[in-house]
């Protein structure tokens, strides 16, 4: 199959190397880009057994989504508002995860994505079902996986891990706190050593198993490794992690410093910043991204910088859950490698990468007259090569050769009534385009949208059906209610003389 796509501009190449080509086109030929250049050129050059586009649109890569966990509805339809990580993050395990087949959610986030112009995204996926509950997880694992297969999407999927500190990052104290009667309902205990290895036994078994069922054997299909963050994976389970990767030449997904609470475990159990403690563990390197990585030093970001470690900026999911702003300015400028996530929790929940980067756009605007900030071109790169090194593939760019993952931006909306000959195309598309204005979306050379049509899947019927989901009986409420009241009251202890945070304080 031989396709040429087409439009008033194509957006060539990525960083220095980018060009603008006015009226341009892109021929592909199986999954791989063939040729690149002007329409009026390439029409002529060669078959095409079909042609796609106008001179509305804009000829661009495929946006990538660096960190997600592959949930189709809002957990606020679900009744569960942003709030604090720690206190959120208890609802998000025991209530937000139920109600209907996790096939259907996943594709559902898939769709989302794809419709909206995302082409490759990463799903660090969370089992509703413990690893304990080997069979039940094993199935549900291979559903999340399966889903992201036939969406047609670029899937970056690294299962989560966790073997210490299920509730809060110092569960030994905390849980001595807590009633007896929470303590059972939610069969809340302390990690003893051999529940660890048990964990992690079962943890390799499963991602080997999926590695070897799944990895490249399509090639839009990665299975990357997927610990939790530093406080919830022992150390013992972080090195033998490292070592299946290098093994395996595959990914390393996980967070790092969400919170100023995770910030502080650092301190108060490391002795050191839960980034340095990776590197003395020698985990860090450019296999591994670290989703938020909020909360770090300026020695963090030397020591990423030096690894060649990605961080993975979430604006939207940082504010909504109240975890603050990430050092993006320093990062860049310091030479890091970063990427964009949307994490589930965009900023209006529909799956917009073009609206959060307009929103990483906003944020990194230094007060002053100097206007230190991050230029539309450095945000762009930042989701294309940082989400290429992310991938570990060389997607992001329409480049002779590359794998064919393009979109197609129709330019009517967002150029009524006329654009100034002075705005560059790369500050119009990131300070004016919606993913709702995207018409065409190309996927390793297969058309999956086509004038805004979903085409491996009937979204309708998958909407229909997750509407017969109910709410589970208010026994759960009840007791989530009074276990997140004692997750507040103990990091309530962890801020006493913190500096309090004050937006423009004077």
């Amino acid at each position: 199959m031989r396709t040429l796509l087409y439009g008033k501009y194509l957006i060539k190449g990525a960083g220095k190397m980018r060009e603008i080509i006015k009226d341009g086109a892109v021929c592909v030929e199986g999954s791989v880009i063939k040729d690149v250049g002007s329409f009026k050129v390439l029409s002529k050059s060669y078959r095409y057994d079909r042609k796609i586009g106008s001179d509305k649109h804009i000829v661009m890569p495929g946006l990538i989504n660096s960190h997600d966990h592959g949930n189709g509805i809002s957990l606020i339809l679900r009744g569960i508002l942003d709030g604090p990580l720690e206190a959120w993050v208890q609802e998000f395990f025991y209530r937000g995860m139920e109600g209907w087949n996790t096939y259907d959610n996943v594709m559902l986030s898939c769709i989302n994505q794809i419709e909206n112009g995302v082409t490759c995204f990463v799903n660090h996926y969370y089992s509703p079902f413990d690893l304990l509950d080997y069979d039940r997880h094993v199935k549900d694992i291979g559903s999340a996986v399966r889903a992201g297969i036939d969406s047609g999407g670029r899937v970056l999927f690294a299962p989560a891990f966790t073997n210490q500190n299920y509730c809060t990052y110092a569960d030994e104290s905390f849980l001595q706190t807590l009633p007896e009667e929470i303590k059972r309902y939610f069969k809340l205990g302390i990690a003893t050593d051999k529940d660890k290895a048990e964990r992690l036994k079962l943890y390799m078994k499963v991602f080997k198993d999926i590695h070897r069922k799944y990895d490249s054997k399509d090639e839009r299909v990665r299975i990357y490794l997927g610990p939790s963050n530093v406080h919830w994976v022992s150390d013992d389970a972080w090195k033998e992690i490292k070592k299946t990767a290098v093994s395996l030449q595959t990914g390393i997904h996980t967070h790092l410093v969400e919170t100023r609470y995770q910030a502080q475990y650092g301190s108060k159990f490391l002795g050191k910043t839960p980034a340095k403690h990776l590197e003395d563990l020698g985990i860090l390197g450019p296999e591994v991204s670290c989703a938020h990585s909020i909360w770090l030093t300026r020695e963090d970001i030397s020591v990423l910088a030096k690894t060649g470690a990605t961080a993975v900026h979430n604006p939207s999911s940082n504010l909504r859950l109240f975890n603050g702003i990430a050092p993006v300015l320093d990062m860049k400028r310091a030479g890091m490698s970063v990427a964009i996530g949307l994490d589930g929790a965009n900023i209006n929940d529909e799956r917009d990468m073009f609206q959060e980067m307009r929103l990483c756009s906003l944020l990194h605007r230094v007060p002053g007259v100097q206007a230190s900030h991050l230029s539309s071109e450095e945000i762009l790169d930042m989701n294309l090569i940082g989400g290429s090194k992310v991938a570990l593939s060389e997607i992001g760019a329409i480049e002779i050769g590359r794998k064919a993952d393009i979109i197609l931006v129709n330019m009517a909306r967002f150029t009524t009534p006329f654009v100034s000959p002075k705005l560059s195309l790369i500050d119009l598309l990131v300070l004016r385009a919606k993913g709702s204005d995207v018409d065409h979306v190309m996927i390793n050379g297969d058309l999956v949208v086509r004038n805004k049509r979903f085409l491996k899947a009937d979204k309708s019927k998958l909407l229909r059906g997750m509407r017969k989901w109910r709410e589970r009986d208010s026994e759960l409420d009840q007791n989530l209610a009074k276990l997140v009241a004692h997750v507040r009251s103990f990091y309530q202890k962890w801020d006493e003389g913190e500096p309090t945070y004050r937006m423009n304080f004077m």
